[in-house]
């Protein structure tokens, strides 16, 4: 099992403003909402320990109502080490020999699901990992009056990032250590101080720290799309309808519905992943699902439509836009669909890399009228918003 230990027990006294940086609303989400998503929404996640200050306990019940990873909110220390250990010591018991523990710093919002990943991956093979990226001005050792002494070979310097990842033994270490007067900025620090190896493997320049109110308020900034006045947007607009059929069984989302009867179709009929497929098609100007997909092609019968989408977005989008938010609405008189949307809005942001508040699903009906009114079929309209990069 892998954890997340996403420390945001910080006082934020460089952060000029009455609320605190993690706290801070950034779109519909706070900066610390918007980290725990990404972690929330990463398939190779288990566990997520949040750590926050006494004074924001409050936030627990609707921290863990939007989270469903999420399974301690605790309090944390006077120093970032006591709160990371207090991580640890929450969930120690559940750490076995496989275990990967990340700890991230909950104001690094914008840390992909690929960075996540190739921090676990490089686990297999080392005892730490962490992101670092390259030095890429030019540095100098300066004197006590500020004056240069000399100028530092900057290819041997790295500046790190979160997650870092580490297995269990991590904990014994912390607990070694926690009573000590040493310094440790960072959680490497601690392997360091008893002579163990440390992997830096390459970063992300967009996994930014936010520190000050400016971080937030500069007109392009990193990391985040939406945030930025020159993002050329692109927009798409999905519709797909399929007729019920009876011996089939109802995919929506990519999610197994209890429902007796099921969608007709060449591939599982997911009327719902289909609609999406074609907002992205449209945004990115790649045509239609029939035309990727065609009907008559047997390599596609009775397909997962998740493993198209994920084709869709591996070969038209991740390398090409940022997805800023994607809108569902789903017609039909029945099944009701209000317990499904948590497990499809994860299947999508899952796939798509991006977090579930970045997915909305709706479900109408039309009192009755039309085909969807006479229960004949079912039709989902979606709309996405792209960033070019």
């Amino acid at each position: 099992m892998n954890f997340a230990i996403i420390v945001a027990g910080g006082k934020g006294k460089r952060f000029s403003s009455s609320v605190k940086k993690q706290f801070y609303q950034l779109d519909q989400e706070t900066v610390l909402e918007k980290t725990i998503s990404v972690f929330n929404s990463h398939p190779l996640i288990s566990f997520i320990i949040v750590v926050i200050t006494r004074d924001e306990l409050h936030r627990a019940d609707t921290i863990k109502s939007k989270f469903n990873k999420v399974t301690h909110i605790i309090e944390g220390g006077e120093e970032r080490r006591d709160s990371v250990f207090k991580g640890l010591t929450a969930v120690a018991d559940k750490f076995d020999e496989d275990s990967k523990i990340l700890i991230h710093d909950g104001v690094r919002p914008f840390v992909s699901h690929q960075l996540i990943t190739k921090v676990l991956e490089a686990l297999d093979t080392n005892d730490a990992v962490i992101p670092g990226i390259t030095v890429e001005a030019t540095l100098k050792k300066v004197d006590a009056a500020n004056f240069v002494t000399g100028s530092v070979d900057r290819s041997k310097y790295f500046l790190i990032q979160t997650p870092q990842g580490f297995k269990r033994d991590i904990y014994k270490m912390y607990a070694q250590i926690i009573n000590t007067r040493e310094t440790f900025t960072d959680d490497a620090m601690v392997l360091e101080y008893f002579n163990k190896r440390v992997k830096v493997i390459e970063g992300e320049k967009s996994n930014i720290k936010i520190t000050t109110i400016e971080d937030i308020q500069q007109p392009t900034f990193i990391g985040q799309e939406s945030h930025t006045m020159n993002c050329n947007f692109v927009i798409g607009i999905g519709i797909d309808v399929h007729k019920f059929k009876k011996g089939r069984k109802l995919f929506l989302g990519g999610v197994e519905i209890d429902y007796e009867i099921g969608l007709d179709g060449h591939s599982d009929a997911d009327v719902l992943i289909h609609s999406v497929i074609d907002a992205l098609l449209g945004a990115s100007g790649n045509g239609d699902i029939g035309e990727i997909f065609p009907d008559n092609d047997p390599q596609y019968k009775d397909i997962s439509s998740i493993l198209l989408l994920k084709r869709v977005y591996q070969r038209y989008i991740e390398g090409n836009y940022n997805i800023s938010n994607i809108d569902l609405s789903l017609v039909c008189e029945e099944p009701k669909l209000k317990k499904y949307k948590p497990e499809i809005k994860r299947n999508l942001s899952d796939v798509l890399n991006i977090s579930i508040n970045q997915v909305n699903i709706k479900a109408t009906t039309t009192e009755k009228l039309g085909f969807t009114g006479r229960q004949e079929g079912i039709m989902c309209y979606s709309v996405c918003l792209l960033c070019r990069k």
